[in-house]
């Protein structure tokens, strides 16, 4: 069970789609807006709006694209899961923490609470930082330990697209009750959370083994537009603890959705006049219990605006990119292992491929190269739709 990081503004939840869902220098250009916003249009007269948030304040998260700062514009009511407010975000800020007098030191065995200890050391970061958190909201904070400047340093998008609003002289407002986000975190007993911390260690010591992030791995999803891939990434490993991984998303996805679908459905019958914006995170629309399902179910025509290409296009044409650069990388440097030595400099200071990063494919997971017989002889290998490499679905290049 993949948990994905949550740091909701005062609520850190770990979404395992819990996406559900802290300064960095300055750039000096403004990061590009993605061009595959989680961005939906409810047809009716003035139209409503959903869009999905990533509670991370990355600055590419950030970037707004176009479409979605049109429609929060426009909108004459904007609504978040919690009315975010100051008070309200501290109140959330509780779920998340032990009761009076206790330390996390207390309540992990002794084992887990080493790992922790371990973890953070080679992160320059104290244990005792995290001392009154619960094993579930640490186990939310420890993806973004490498980060955390940015928290402190930025609102995320949720807080950014409420206190525009707010500004606008909009009327605001919580699609939840803030009693209702505590009570899911307290449903978890203490074993649970012991278990879900363990859980999100072993991924991100696995992570850090191949070179990856798993903060980063999600943002990409993000980016990518890929609501399903959300799903997708909780469900790994579901089987190590099927029982744990099936409640965590009944309360933190499936139950919170039929909630807030019903709400939202009730404040578009009881304002037709009214147009509205609603922002919750990116991991409500996946799958045949996400918002966007339960919506139309309700009778409402709902359309996605920026829709990602279907999966499978352009994966050939990346393969062959990457492919020939690593055949340029073998003729002139001898045997490629992985693909950081195609994103090493050559002796014009460029790298061999412009990627920008070890790249992925359109499911979420590294490309793999496998040598083949023959000095020049490899392939390019994607896993496919089920993430899985040597199964039927693999996509390869070989030349």
């Amino acid at each position: 069970m993949t948990h994905l990081p949550d740091p909701r503004p005062g609520l850190a939840v770990p979404f395992v789609l819990g996406l559900l869902a802290l300064g960095a220098p300055a750039q000096e250009a403004a990061p590009t807006p993605t061009e595959h916003p989680f961005l939906w249009k409810i047809e009716r007269d003035p139209p409503a709006w959903l869009f999905g948030t990533m509670h991370f304040p990355d600055e590419r998260v950030l970037a707004l694209h176009p479409s979605v700062t049109a429609a929060l514009e426009a909108a004459d009511a904007v609504y978040t899961e919690l009315p975010l407010e100051l008070e309200v975000m501290q109140r959330a800020q509780t779920a998340t923490q032990l009761p009076s007098g206790q330390k996390l030191e207390d309540v992990l065995p002794e084992a887990v609470w080493e790992r922790v200890q371990a973890w953070l050391k080679k992160r320059r970061k104290s244990a005792q930082m995290f001392s009154t958190s619960t094993p579930l909201g640490l186990a939310t904070l420890l993806p973004m330990v490498d980060r955390l400047h940015e928290m402190i340093r930025r609102q995320p998008l949720d807080v950014v697209i409420y206190s525009r609003a707010k500004a606008a002289g909009k009327e605001v407002g919580g699609i939840e009750k803030v009693e209702e986000q505590i009570a899911v975190f307290q449903a978890f007993e203490i074993d649970e959370q012991v278990r879900m911390l363990e859980s999100t260690l072993d991924e991100l010591e696995a992570a850090e083994s191949e070179g990856e992030s798993l903060l980063e791995k999600i943002i990409d999803l993000y980016l990518a537009g890929d609501a399903e891939a959300f799903l997708e990434l909780m469900r790994e490993d579901a089987e190590d603890d099927p029982e744990l991984t099936a409640k965590f998303e009944k309360l933190l996805l499936t139950d919170r959705n039929e909630r807030m679908a019903e709400r939202i459905d009730a404040m578009l019958r009881e304002h037709p006049d009214r147009s509205f914006f609603f922002a919750v995170g990116a991991a409500h629309f996946a799958g045949e219990k996400g918002l966007v399902t339960l919506l139309e179910a309700d009778g409402h025509a709902i359309e996605r605006i920026g829709a990602p290409a279907p999966k499978a296009a352009g994966v050939e044409a990346t393969l062959a990119a990457i492919h020939g650069a690593a055949q340029l990388y073998v003729q002139r440097k001898g045997r490629v292992q992985t693909f950081a030595d195609l994103l090493e400099k050559d002796d014009s200071g460029a790298a061999w491929i412009d990627l920008g990063a070890i790249p992925r494919d359109p499911w979420g997971r590294l490309y793999r190269i496998e040598p083949r017989e023959g000095r020049l002889k490899f392939a390019v290998i994607s896993a496919g739709p089920d993430r899985e490499f040597d199964t039927a679905d693999d996509v390869a290049y070989a030349r």
